[in-house]
């Protein structure tokens, strides 16, 4: 069985769809039962889901719950984490549950001896407010750069978190962080107001 937090987003849905074909049972977190219906409208027309699937609630600036959402698991996809497209007036709004649902997540799967982790994080984690022309896995952005988001400085210090915490972790639990840039492709559903949807569609209007 698989975590995986943050169901209804749009990498989280291809990762529950390719879970499910190569047959794993998969626990979606969601932060309410509207999303539940927005999953199984996406899925449905792809994989017959019978008992495969199911959900628990999560927030990931609570601490309650994640003992309960790793139960009986052996993996975790940690997907969930703010993207919007528009930068908050408070970066905090980014920051904290960035951060904080990454070790939310990370203490739970330790304490529940989870095999392996898999956190998804980003390019900004890596690439920004520096002047690298190569960039290897010892490279962090610059979150001290004035010319950092929010969004880039959430996603560093949330996987340099997720990295001090293996550091310091005494359980065999293994962490693996995936870096991806802009990620495009086809949507599962109908539901268009994912930030990767409306780069595109913003990118039709302009051209």
């Amino acid at each position: 069985k698989v975590l995986v937090t943050g169901g209804s987003g749009y990498i989280a849905l291809h990762c529950i769809l390719e879970l499910l074909k190569k047959g794993y049972s998969v626990r979606a977190s969601v932060r309410n039962d509207d999303k539940k219906k927005l999953i199984e409208k996406a899925l449905s027309p792809h994989i017959n889901i019978n008992d495969q699937l199911e959900y628990c609630n999560l927030d990931l600036l609570k601490n309650s719950g994640w003992d309960e959402a790793v139960n009986s698991c052996t993996y975790v996809l940690h997907t969930a984490s703010p993207f919007p497209f528009s930068q908050p007036k408070n970066e905090d709004d980014l920051i904290l549950p960035a951060r904080n649902g990454t070790l939310n997540v990370l203490k739970a799967a330790s304490k529940s001896k989870i095999k392996r982790v898999v956190v998804t994080s980003s390019t900004a984690a890596a690439v920004c407010g520096n002047q690298n022309s190569k960039i290897n896995e010892t490279h962090w952005s610059n979150i001290k750069n004035p010319s950092i988001t929010a969004y880039m400085k959430s996603k560093t210090i949330a996987e340099q978190t997720a990295w001090d915490f293996i550091k310091q972790d005494k359980s065999p639990l293994e962490l693996s962080v995936i870096n991806p840039g802009l990620v495009l492709g086809p949507i599962l559903g109908d539901n268009l107001a994912g930030t990767s949807t409306q780069i595109i569609k913003k990118m039709i209007i302009f051209l």
